[in-house]
């Protein structure tokens, strides 16, 4: 815990990512790897650590790579994954990030695959169209329900997407993230996204009390909008960090489901209907067999009961 929180301080400290440079002088190259190791299906398969950073733990990142991240303040691999939201998961940026910091082409493109391939479970490119979005504060519990299901998009985030961001603040959060990426970047999708606010929070190492006074102090929200919001990215960020991964997002839990009635005479005839000719068959033996044996039983219970009369009559004669 000691080892995430390093190199987070005040919110007028220098922000977490240094200037990077402008898109139009990166290197349009891209490195993928030739398949895939034991390092990278682990990576895929399990949560992302609050661990400090160490050989073998993302791939791509060995010794040399996990000290030149360390000098760029990023400790953790759900730091490193912090950067590359905040960057709203921009190939270009990420990777001139990287190589800023020294780190080889060669591993630069395998971190930056690493994490398109991961970030893909909970994120998404596509615009989420909220048809009844929500003001914030007078439905926070159906704003956050709706964040905690949903996919983190790339796209600007309107107002009832995410709990305690409204209309107002919002334009506020925009400055502060491009603040915190740098004036050179430019991202090529709008800010500020859902998928940076998480990048964000991940990256200051989910430091709550950080995230309260920027939102507070410097974005301008108000305490309660403020802790709404930091809630709902403390809880998304258990379903990507703590959570076992593929998929991240379970389906919406199902209806309640009611004891199932045996049909009727009319259903299973309709049922039988709409079958194949071989399933029309086996329905229609099935049906005869039931006749079958509720005939035999009904006539082995009026047999049963007329011999039962015919010995109680003789037995009174007999007295």
């Amino acid at each position: 815990q000691a080892v995430r929180r390093r190199g987070v301080g005040s919110v007028s400290q220098a922000p977490p990512l240094s200037p990077l440079p402008a898109l139009s002088r990166l290197a349009r190259h891209r490195t993928m790897s030739g398949g895939e190791t034991e390092v990278s299906k682990n990576f895929k398969r399990n949560p992302l650590s609050a661990e400090p950073l160490a050989p073998g733990m993302v791939p791509g990142v060995g010794a040399a790579t996990v000290r030149k991240l360390e000098a760029a303040r990023v400790l953790t691999p759900q730091q490193l994954m912090g950067y590359f939201l905040l960057l709203n998961r921009s190939e270009d940026m990420f990777r001139a990030f990287l190589e800023k910091h020294d780190i080889q082409t060669k591993y630069a493109g395998i971190i930056l695959e690493a994490m398109q391939a991961k970030s893909l479970e909970y994120c998404t490119d596509d615009e989420h169209d909220l048809k009844s979005p929500v003001k914030p504060g007078a439905d926070t519990t159906k704003v956050a329900h709706l964040f905690s299901m949903l996919p983190l998009s790339s796209h600007k985030i309107v107002a009832g997407q995410i709990p305690g961001l409204g209309e107002k603040s919002l334009p506020r959060v925009e400055r502060k993230i491009k603040t915190q990426m740098g004036e050179d970047a430019k991202p090529p999708k709008e800010t500020p996204s859902a998928v940076q606010l998480m990048g964000l929070y991940l990256a200051i190492g989910r430091e709550r009390e950080w995230m309260l006074r920027w939102l507070k102090d410097d974005c301008g929200c108000q305490e309660r909008h403020a802790s709404a919001t930091v809630d709902a990215l403390e809880t998304k960020a258990c379903k990507i960090c703590d959570e076992p991964t593929d998929p991240v997002f379970a389906s919406p839990p199902p209806k309640e489901q009611r004891p199932r009635l045996p049909p009727t005479r009319e259903e299973s005839e309709k049922g039988i209907m709409q079958g194949t000719e071989e399933e029309k068959a086996e329905a229609l033996q099935r049906m005869q067999d039931q006749s079958s044996a509720l005939q035999k039983l009904l006539f082995f219970i009026l047999g049963g009961g007329l011999i039962a009369i015919i010995v109680l009559h003789l037995t009174i004669g007999f007295v």
